[in-house]
């Protein structure tokens, strides 16, 4: 089908203009946001491929609060540039506790001018279970009513972050509250996995399902020399709860002792990932890296494993980016069957059995076992379906034919 009536979208979010992303990094105290980054300039990336859709990007930069989360008192307005192109405005705002909102005449005044100035029917696309977006989407709905609401839901709000002087204030609850009832104003939605659609009771409405997308930015086509030595790597927060701690003590238990393993990432448990690089030298902690020296690892190492356990209760609302990220370096990729996974994805993965500490070792000394030529051809096949499958283009094509639908 054709798109002739639903070609203007207003990608509402919280994502950084390509002329911010280096100096939000080096200013993050609490770590920078990767794979919401990475997620939102993939959506990005798939609406300007589609020759039908006009796109235009007003985007809220999320960042944590001065001083404690980042250095950066006042984030300035600046075009939305991607690629080089301005696709849309960056607002900026003042980045203390509870002053980190902007006006929302601003948004209002920039949401009506684009509606204005465009023709045919109109989209509003909103990333994230945010209040201060929702609550501008909703508001224009409310003043033209023709335009519809699509809404991206990445995460659950129980599994959202939150800062503590937030909860112990009470607005947390007020802000769930808040967000629950904008939510059912939302004409369509896109989630990350088909368990969410239940645990927000929005099964009345249409939706559609993109557990992730490949950006072809990701991975460099270029060769790489593999390290002379077999190297388990996992890129990614580091804490209890994501299982890497269990995955350095099912290393320690590997029979072979010339593995290595890698790891990089934000750590909120530093004094205890210090005692394990104290008691094993083959463990390596390259803390936070730019995104290519990170893709460089992928390529460079055996195998690259999210070590996150399928028992979870979060496991079942949420696709880890990473492993999309993961499987188009062309490195083998060993994970639990999470129960967000589709099925589609199994012969693609080294897949842990048993996820006890003694069970995931038995795993990393099987694979690590296998000969080059096998590993590579699990890599490449990973590699290739990723890429043929799950790219941006591809992915966003499935929320152009949802904001079809419901322009019908």
């Amino acid at each position: 089908m054709i798109i002739t009536k639903m070609n203007n979208i207003l990608f509402l979010c919280c994502a950084y203009s390509e002329s911010q992303v280096k100096l939000f990094q080096n200013s993050s105290i609490r770590g920078f946001q990767f794979a919401a980054q990475n997620f939102q300039a993939s959506l990005i990336d798939g609406f300007l491929q589609d020759k039908e859709v006009k796109l235009t990007v007003a985007s809220i930069p999320s960042l944590s609060t001065y001083p404690k989360g980042c250095k950066i008192k006042k984030v300035r307005d600046s075009p939305f540039l991607f690629n080089g192109q301005k696709v849309g405005q960056s607002f900026g705002y003042l980045n203390f506790p509870f002053l980190n909102h902007i006006s929302q005449s601003r948004i209002d005044k920039y949401i009506d001018k684009w509606y204005k100035d465009t023709e045919g029917e109109k989209c509003i696309v909103v990333y994230a279970l945010l209040r201060q977006q929702m609550t501008y989407a909703v508001s224009a709905k409310k003043r033209h009513h023709e335009i519809k609401l699509c809404l991206v839901i990445p995460d659950l709000p129980i599994y959202m972050n939150c800062n503590k002087y937030y909860k112990m204030l009470g607005l947390q609850k007020s802000d769930r509250k808040s967000i629950d009832t904008l939510l059912h104003i939302f004409d369509s939605y896109v989630v990350l996995a088909e368990p969410m659609v239940s645990q927000l009771m929005i099964t009345e409405k249409p939706y559609t399902v993109i557990e992730g997308i490949y950006s072809v930015s990701q991975t460099n086509l270029d060769n790489v020399e593999k390290f002379p030595n077999r190297t388990i790597l996992y890129a990614g927060g580091i804490q209890t709860r994501y299982g890497v701690f269990d995955l350095i003590e099912a290393f320690h238990l590997c029979k072979n002792k010339d593995f290595r393993l890698v790891l990089c990432g934000p750590c909120l448990e530093m004094e205890k990932l210090n005692q394990c690089l104290t008691s094993d030298s083959r463990i390596e902690y390259r803390g936070i890296l730019p995104t290519e020296e990170v893709h460089l690892l992928q390529r460079q190492s055996t195998l690259l494993v999210n070590p996150r356990h399928s028992t979870e209760e979060f496991t079942k609302y949420s696709f880890p980016s990473k492993t999309i990220e993961y499987m188009a370096s062309g490195t083998p990729v060993l994970m639990s069957p999470l129960p967000s996974m589709p099925n589609e994805y199994n012969e693609y993965l080294f897949l842990f059995e048993d996820e006890t500490i003694a069970g995931m070792s038995a795993m990393l000394d099987y694979i690590l076992s296998l000969k080059e030529q096998e590993l590579n051809q699990k890599g490449r096949m990973a590699r290739e379906f990723i890429v043929n499958n799950k790219n941006s283009k591809e992915q966003v094509h499935k929320i152009v034919q949802l904001i079809e639908k419901i322009s019908e």
